[in-house]
């Protein structure tokens, strides 16, 4: 008999209603399995990466890869990549392009790294030419002597241009900042991209030791950019929104969630869902469509009540 998805518990919202499936095992670890990130290649064709290290500096990122054949009710036995991160996009013959996290100098003030490629059957292959970014539009930092990686790295989601290019985020520190930028990046072809955009930068107003850096792009039902970011931790999200695809932000507010590394979807009616916690793990939903008015689901509650054997211990559900 064939499986299928099953509403778990049905939560009454301001303006609509939640409906929660009891969770799927994907992956679990003896050590390091985090920041996890979907990337749905087709109707039932689902890839899951989720960081394989411990938070520490190294000369790349190894990730976790593994696939769901049926809409993520089963999972296969997960591989491991190198040069990996949670950015992903879909070019136009179907193949998934996984974006690197970590970048390395490159001639002309280029940065760049090699990158994975997933075919639309499943075959993973790498590109040692990879990516390179440049337009940098001001001297960045010194890449790391002992690892020999740059001051600056993808992170957030991908979303199309209203010119049909890829654009994405990246952060680091420029060269006598104590905080970190944000920056947007257009790319016509995935693999070589060039900055648009600061979106906000070490003078950023809002609270957060940090400065922006982990972020979340979508675009709202009316068109707009919004991008949610992480100041710190144990703070609120910023928010900064375009109405120029990019190429000019609004000066960043905070919202009420928060801490790291968000995550965005706009679904078909125009919700917005974000996730992303710590502590905890949370996602939560704006029903008018422009990204106001939060409302918080507990996912750790909800997974320990479909788990009551097999708890997350929400201290530790960083």
């Amino acid at each position: 008999m064939a499986m299928s998805w099953t509403t778990h518990a049905c939560l009454p919202l301001r303006g609509l209603t939640a409906e929660l499936s009891a969770p799927v095992l994907v992956k679990r670890s003896r050590r390091f399995c985090w920041f996890p990130s979907l990337i749905r290649q087709n109707e039932d064709a689902l890839w899951a990466i989720m960081t394989a290290y411990a938070d520490i500096h190294t000369t790349g990122a190894f990730c976790y890869l593994t696939r769901s054949r049926d809409g993520g009710l089963t999972w296969d036995e997960a591989r491991v990549i190198g040069d990996a991160g949670l950015n992903h996009l879909i070019l136009p013959d179907g193949r998934a392009l996984v974006l690197p996290y970590k970048l390395r100098p490159r001639p002309n003030g280029a940065l760049g790294a090699p990158c994975n490629l997933i075919s639309p059957n499943g075959e993973l292959s790498s590109r040692a030419s990879g990516v390179n970014v440049t337009g940098w539009p001001r001297p960045m930092g010194a890449a790391s002597p002992d690892l020999g990686t740059a001051p600056f790295v993808f992170n957030g989601q991908v979303v199309r241009g209203q010119s049909g290019e890829f654009l994405t985020t990246l952060y680091g520190k420029f060269e006598g900042d104590a905080r970190y930028s944000l920056l947007l990046a257009e790319s016509p072809d995935g693999l070589a991209w060039r900055i648009r955009s600061l979106i906000a930068g070490p003078d950023c107003p809002l609270e957060g030791k940090e400065g922006p850096c982990e972020s979340a792009l979508c675009r709202l039902a009316n068109g707009r950019l919004m991008c949610v970011f992480r100041l710190g931790q144990f703070v609120r999200y910023g928010r900064a929104d375009s109405n120029d695809d990019g190429r000019t932000w609004s000066t960043p507010t905070n919202i009420a969630p928060g801490s790291v590394e968000p995550s965005l979807q706009v679904m078909g009616d125009g919700v917005v869902a974000l996730s992303g916690g710590r502590s905890g793990l949370f996602a939560w939903l704006s029903a008018g469509g422009q990204g106001e008015d939060w409302q918080a689901l507990d996912i750790v509650a909800h997974h320990n009540a479909c788990q009551p054997r097999d708890p997350i211990d929400a201290r530790y559900s960083w």
